[in-house]
């Protein structure tokens, strides 16, 4: 029995055209339904003016950070909390109830 090469490369051919074709449909389903499509970013000028400053020391234990501090998880002294923009998370607030 011997086996013809032909109808391994033209199934090769079949299988490779298919797979072509399902990513494209899959990258223009995905690129249709972007999510952050209207994403709107806050301004970043508390985290740059944070950032010229250098790094600072955490209040509470004094270590050298530079925005916040990753063992209190406490935002150090240079970055004025109450400039800082809210981050709303949808989902989140839809799960608790609190997008109504």
């Amino acid at each position: 029995m011997s086996l013809n090469p032909s109808i391994f490369l033209k199934e090769k051919e079949e299988n490779n055209s298919k797979f072509v074709e399902i990513q494209q449909s899959q990258t223009t389903s995905i690129a249709s339904e972007d999510p952050l499509q209207n994403l709107r970013l806050a301004s970043q000028e508390v985290l740059q003016k944070a950032q010229q400053s250098g790094r600072s020391k955490c209040l509470k234990c004094g270590g050298s950070r530079m925005f916040y501090c990753y063992t209190c998880y406490v935002p150090v002294e240079n970055v004025p909390v109450e400039q800082m923009p809210l981050v709303k998370h949808l989902l989140l607030d839809s799960l608790l109830g609190k997008g109504r």
